[in-house]
């Protein structure tokens, strides 16, 4: 390569930094070593899927943003609404709603052992706070093997779900804890749970993506609405459906709005429970931020629709 076309090539020394910080351990255990890594994973991901490096000193689509947003937008509230039990407070104290929208709460645990499973009903939740997909329903506690249980919580409490390294927001969640919650049957008893992830830009929802037949062949099916109600075809192989508007949508929307006004781009759960919103979690970081399943469309369009704020590092 031509000297000065290398020296004037910024990837060319971000993949140096990241050499360098993997050689030698106490520099990948620095601040600054470990950014270098972390970035380097980060386009490596990206360039995994899309087989071209992401333009991350000035991204357009939205899966370029997400990207940014990880790694240059750590503002601590990510951490806090991410995690499953202290988002609870996020929702009730910090931004004022009712307590109403919340699952209610059985019980919360350090560990396993502390887990007296005698005193818990029947039907219940168990969840750890710092991940996704760390999740146990019970609907009948006389079939569940309390052991083997125990032993996947602990697993779970054991693993740094940050190790996905579009993910870091989660390393800041601490301490890892699991909590119990009530078991909605008219939510868990239905033939497939059916969530809507109200999709956010800079504080305002912009769409919904309905996730359904989660039990079906094939694995979970996903449709989008606009706010308005009517199918957008925003996500890839997307089939026509007639999906009854949910009764609780308009609260949804009017909630969301507040719980996500204080982000450049966060995805809003919730659960329609007979006519009522229930609160389901907050996602910063959609598929590890590469939502491959939405249509170029959607990366385009909502990427030039997303702000990105001052870099806020730790």
């Amino acid at each position: 390569m031509d000297i000065i076309k290398l020296l004037s090539d910024k990837e060319y020394f971000l993949r140096k930094k990241a050499q360098l910080a993997r050689r030698f351990p106490w520099v990948g255990a620095t601040q600054w070593g470990s950014n270098a890594i972390l970035y380097q994973e980060m386009v490596d991901l990206y360039y995994g899927v899309y087989r071209r490096r992401p333009e991350l000193d000035n991204p357009q689509d939205l899966n370029e943003k997400l990207l940014w947003l990880s790694f240059y937008w750590r503002n601590p509230l990510k951490a806090v609404c991410a995690d499953k039990y202290a988002c609870r407070d996020y929702v009730t104290q910090h931004c004022g709603l009712p307590e109403e929208l919340l699952v209610p709460l059985i019980g919360v645990w350090d560990k396993a052992e502390e887990i007296d499973f005698n005193a818990l009903p029947n039907q219940f939740v168990l969840k750890c706070n710092h991940g996704c997909g760390y999740n146990i329903i019970v609907k009948e506690k006389s079939l569940l093997d309390i052991a083997h249980a125990r032993k996947q919580l602990n697993q779970w409490l054991s693993e740094d779900y940050a190790g996905n390294v579009s993910e870091i927001h989660y390393k800041d969640i601490k301490p890892h804890k699991i909590i119990c919650e009530q078991y909605i049957p008219s939510i868990g008893d239905q033939p497939s749970v059916v969530d809507y992830k109200l999709m956010c830009f800079n504080g305002e929802p912009q769409f919904v993506l309905v996730c359904y037949d989660r039990n079906g062949k094939g694995g979970v099916k996903l449709a989008t609405f606009s706010l308005d109600w009517e199918q957008l075809f925003f996500t890839n192989n997307e089939l026509p459906v007639d999906f009854y508007k949910p009764e609780s949508i308009d609260d949804q929307i009017k909630y969301t709005k507040v719980l996500s006004k204080e982000f450049p781009f966060v995805r809003v759960d919730f659960y329609d429970n007979a006519g009522r919103p229930l609160f389901g979690e907050m996602t910063f970081t959609p598929a590890g931020n590469l939502p491959t399943y939405f249509t170029p469309y959607v990366i385009t369009k909502y990427g030039e629709l997303l702000q990105l704020p001052q870099k806020y590092m730790d």
